[in-house]
């Protein structure tokens, strides 16, 4: 589902509550609670792909949203969207809940309609948009 405008300039992450890896550019913490993934500016099969997907599975268990970071993502290869598939999956098989993007730019935007992968994830345009509409989801 896709529930934002198109991508402005990315607004810089809130203080993460926790910092639980850094590696290869790929940086998991949480904020509110929720997991969130920040990737790096190119993500490659053969350079930090699998460490994306690795970070990925790792925090899609059982949670009920995880974030990924993609506001200084520029390049994006078939194995980082294979890497999120592999997540939304995950998400499905353990009972966790949804997988929300947040700033992607506008060629991954156009790459996962054309995919029809956009039907899968929530998108962001950045990750506090992706927190506040968390913040008033648990309001409601």
């Amino acid at each position: 589902m896709n529930c934002s405008q198109p991508a402005g300039t990315p607004a810089s992450p809130p203080e993460p509550d926790t910092t639980m890896l850094i590696s290869q550019g790929c940086r998991v913490w949480s904020q509110d609670g929720l997991p969130i993934v920040s990737l790096p500016v190119e993500v490659y099969q053969d350079l930090n792909a699998p460490l994306m997907r690795h970070a990925l599975l790792e925090v899609c268990t059982g949670a009920p949203v995880v974030i990924v970071d993609m506001a200084v993502t520029r390049m994006f290869s078939a194995a980082g969207y294979n890497a999120l598939v592999a997540a939304c999956n995950e998400q499905r098989r353990t009972g966790g809940g949804e997988i929300w993007l947040a700033a992607p730019d506008d060629t991954v935007r156009r790459v996962l309609a054309a995919l029809q992968l956009d039907r899968l994830f929530w998108v962001f345009t950045s990750v506090q948009e992706a927190l506040t509409w968390h913040r008033q989801e648990l309001a409601a």
